[in-house]
């Protein structure tokens, strides 16, 4: 019998190489009208029930698609916070995450903070440039199988709104990852979701799709006055065949911590 640790470590390097041929599609993304879900008010870069509308919309388009449902897909969010100078060292207790140390952050250039919440695994992420009172661009993950959809967006509308009642400048994004068993999945997501391609990406064993839709609120610019909002990509195991679905709104996005 295989060892299930190898194969937990081939996957792990799948979703790694995957993670590295979207480098060059998000290089020069900037963020525009995505916003945390602010509890039914209207996001400051967004139209209310931003994220977790979209959230719902992508969970509808995919369930189909992967072999364990959009429950058993793997749900990450990340919300990009630009703090003012003073509020860095606020942002742990106001996630319930352990404080930063009297100089305003761990030795080294990253201060990282993580524990279990919501039903995953939420992360803090600052650069410790060793003063609460410099200004800070702070990252906030979270990360969980989704089991159940009213507690997965549940958990996105409420870590959304620590950040909205603190008045942190904020902007979102959220993919969701699994096996499929469709060679068309990307091409009926997109059909479903009435979107239109902008960009197309091969490399090796995995194809990255950008698309553009009216279902969805994010926005993100492309660059000559196009704008993309949904993502997917799929990446074939040339070993055993296995297709991986990756899809995110706006992109999908990468997480600098996992490798962690």
């Amino acid at each position: 019998m295989p060892d299930s640790r190898l194969k937990t470590d081939e996957k792990g390097r799948r979703w790694i190489g995957i993670a590295a041929a979207f480098a060059v599609l998000l290089a020069g993304a900037v963020w525009a009208l995505v916003a945390a879900d602010h509890g039914g008010g209207t996001g400051k870069n967004g139209p209310p029930n931003g994220v977790t509308g979209d959230m719902a919309a992508l969970w509808d388009w995919v369930d189909p698609l992967l072999v364990r449902g959009a429950a058993g897909g793997i749900w990450s969010l990340r919300w990009d916070v630009r703090l003012k100078p003073g509020e860095a060292g606020h942002l742990p207790d106001r996630l319930g995450l352990s404080p930063l140390d009297e100089k305003g952050g761990d030795r080294g250039t990253l201060t990282k903070r993580s524990k279990a919440a919501y039903g995953g695994t939420l992360t803090l992420l600052l650069p410790s440039h060793g003063r609460v009172e410099q200004p800070e661009d702070a990252v906030i993950l979270f990360e969980r199988r989704a089991g159940e959809r009213d507690g997965l967006l549940a958990a996105a509308a409420e870590i959304g709104r620590l950040l909205a009642e603190a008045a942190f400048e904020q902007t979102a994004s959220f993919s969701v990852r699994g096996e499929t068993d469709s060679p068309q999945a990307a091409e009926r997501l997109a059909a479903w979701a009435d979107a239109r391609l902008e960009e197309r990406y091969e490399d090796g064993g995995t194809v990255s799709l950008t698309y553009r839709t009216r279902q969805l609120h994010a926005s993100v610019p492309l660059g000559r006055g196009r704008t993309a909002n949904l993502q997917i990509a799929l990446h074939t195991d040339r070993t055993d065949g296995t297709i991986s679905l990756v899809a995110g709104v706006p992109l999908i996005t990468g997480d600098y911590a996992a490798s962690d």
